[in-house]
């Protein structure tokens, strides 16, 4: 079962194989992790016509909202941020410079705000299926992969606190976040293939993995993490016999057993097989299996 903590100080394993894949490239990151020349990585599935979301664009300069969301925002409840500080590599203009679009606008990925959970015995998973685990506060939850890849965002009370549950397919990031009296929403940008969140109190911009704000009046803020699992369903069950799962029942018209990143998964996992040797530096965000 892999383990995600928090984002303290200097990145761990994922970033590191993040900062690879984006520095090489996909085919060479395998290659240099595998210690032999670049070769093209098996051939996957057919997996249809590519998706839409997919499709990385320039970011309109001439959106009169600027790099931050202004027409989503309530300007009602505050977002709950960490007091720690990062080791940031680049700043956030170089950030934004960097930001694409990637396809869908804001919220065109709908978030799930009204989510449904069911008892552990009425869930139709099967023992392989991926999910991620939460325990918080006493409550324990299972948000099945097939679901998260479809929304990316989960806003929801669990244990008495408001928190976001969020997920980034085209990196295979899982991380959870507390959001105060707020919500977070897929703002339809990316930076190095990786969601960018948006607070709905002040439309500021979210980078996932760094969880830190580089556009709105939040530039520079934090966002406080919670701890998450990424394992299988059978493991987790045998853990935590009480968990609760994530239903179907989004209130969106989604299909659910149809993964619109096809092959992009299979991609990913090559590449963490690869960089399986790998170990972290400094502390931060670790796994083990």
């Amino acid at each position: 079962m892999k383990r995600i903590t928090g984002t303290t100080g200097k990145a761990g394993l994922v970033r590191t194989a993040l900062v690879v894949m984006g520095a090489l490239g996909l085919g060479r990151a395998i290659a240099l992790a595998g210690g032999r020349q670049e070769q093209e990585p098996p051939e996957a599935e057919p997996a249809g016509e590519p998706d839409p979301a997919l499709e990385q664009t320039p970011l309109d300069e001439s959106d009169p909202g600027g790099p931050a969301i202004s027409g989503l925002t309530t300007g009602e409840g505050a977002l709950r941020t960490g007091e720690r500080e990062l080791v940031k590599h680049h700043g956030p203009d170089e950030l934004r410079s960097n930001m694409m679009s990637g396809g869908p606008p804001p919220d065109g990925i709908p978030s799930i705000d009204e989510p449904q959970f069911l008892e552990a015995e009425e869930a139709d998973l099967d023992p392989g299926d991926k999910v991620v685990g939460l325990a918080h506060n006493g409550a324990v939850r299972a948000y099945p992969h097939a679901i998260l890849v479809v929304h990316e965002i989960v806003n929801h009370e669990v244990g008495g606190e408001n928190l976001a549950i969020t997920y980034c397919p085209l990196t295979a990031t899982a991380q959870g976040y507390k959001t105060g009296s707020t919500t977070l929403g897929v703002s339809g940008r990316l930076i190095n293939s990786n969601l960018v969140m948006y607070d709905r109190d002040t439309g500021s911009l979210w980078p996932q993995i760094s969880a830190t704000a580089i556009a709105g009046e939040r530039e520079g803020e934090t966002l406080d993490e919670v701890e998450l699992f990424w394992t299988t369903w059978e493991r987790w069950r045998s853990l935590h016999p009480e968990t609760e799962v994530l239903s179907t029942d989004t209130g969106h018209v989604r299909d659910y057993g149809r993964d619109p990143y096809g092959s992009v998964q299979s991609d990913w996992r090559i590449l963490r097989g690869r960089l399986s040797h790998v170990q972290p530096y400094g502390g931060g965000r670790s796994a083990s299996p």
